[in-house]
């Protein structure tokens, strides 16, 4: 088994509308969740699955898929180094079949939460 830190695309309502609208150019959020799988193809295919539950909690429905939308997964190679070195302890850890929690993934509680880390090496 081995841990992976999966990135993934998702929106929040508002957002999506903005966008439609032409208000906004870029209507994606994104995240992270640490997966431990015995393979990479499986922690990208239970991160898929966190993803669309995550689209679902923030939109407060059940129908949605993050497919639909265009969003997906990816691996973040070489975490330390890659898109989030700041944010590694605010990534949640989650074996395959687990789901994290998610009222701990939206971008209100991350945003508080590089607050109260007193992370200003990045923008939020």
């Amino acid at each position: 088994m081995c841990e992976y830190l999966i990135g993934f695309t998702y929106h929040y309502p508002a957002d999506f509308q903005l966008w439609q609208r032409g208000v906004i150019e870029d209507f994606e959020s994104s995240t992270a969740v640490f997966v431990t799988a015995t393979s990479l193809s499986d922690a990208l295919q239970w991160a898929s699955v966190v993803a669309t539950r995550l689209l679902n909690h923030v939109h407060q429905t059940n129908d949605l898929n993050m497919h639909q939308f265009g969003h997906h997964c990816w691996h973040e190679v070489g975490p330390a180094t890659g898109t989030w070195p700041h944010s590694m302890s605010f990534f949640q850890h989650v074996e395959f079949g687990e789901m994290p929690v998610l009222d701990r993934m939206t971008k209100e509680v991350y945003s508080n939460w590089m607050i109260e880390s007193a992370d200003t090496q990045r923008p939020i």
